[in-house]
């Protein structure tokens, strides 16, 4: 589904506000790209910018789950573009986490050894080779682009109950050559 092109000085909902700026957010991104990494951490990542019910549910809508996964796709894109050629262990990629969207984040990892801690989480069952998130979610990224979906199970702690979410990885996830 399409979303309608509206005049800017047109009055939008508060949710439609939001998706505006965070896709517009996306298409710029790159002039921000993290050249130097934070001291002592060889990842950083950048959270999801929009208010927590227009993602999650029970208030999230498709529409705008599948605009917001998609902006992110697009920022990992255009940030990709923007990374230093000359750093071939760095990495960038949305992870897309679901059912709960607003957990989701954009990754800078800096050296491969972080990476490869951070992607061999004993707490992720891998999803099968059959799910297709485009499919599943009408979403696209760039052919270079790999995926890698998890189960991921949380514990139930103090007040809160057991939560599972899937984990979706689009973006570089191998070693540029």
């Amino acid at each position: 589904m399409r979303l309608k092109k509206i005049d800017p000085e047109e009055k939008l909902p508060i949710p439609l506000v939001q998706l505006r700026q965070f896709q517009a957010w996306a298409k710029g991104c790159a002039d921000d790209y993290p050249t130097n990494p934070p001291a002592r951490l060889g990842y950083d990542y950048w959270k999801i910018g929009v208010w927590q019910g227009l993602v999650d549910p029970p208030t999230a809508r498709p529409m705008f789950q599948r605009a917001c996964a998609q902006a992110m796709i697009e920022a990992a894109r255009r940030l990709v573009a923007a990374k230093p050629s000359d750093d071939p262990e760095w990495r960038v990629f949305a992870c897309l986490v679901t059912p709960g969207l607003f957990k989701s984040d954009i990754n800078f990892f800096y050296d491969d050894e972080t990476y490869r801690n951070y992607m061999g989480c004993e707490d992720w069952t891998p999803l099968p080779a059959s799910r297709d998130l485009a499919a599943e979610r009408g979403l696209r990224w760039p052919s270079h682009f790999q995926v890698q979906g998890y189960q991921a199970v949380y514990p139930a702690w103090e007040d809160q109950s057991e939560e599972r979410s899937e984990l979706w990885f689009v973006g570089e996830l191998a070693v540029r050559s």
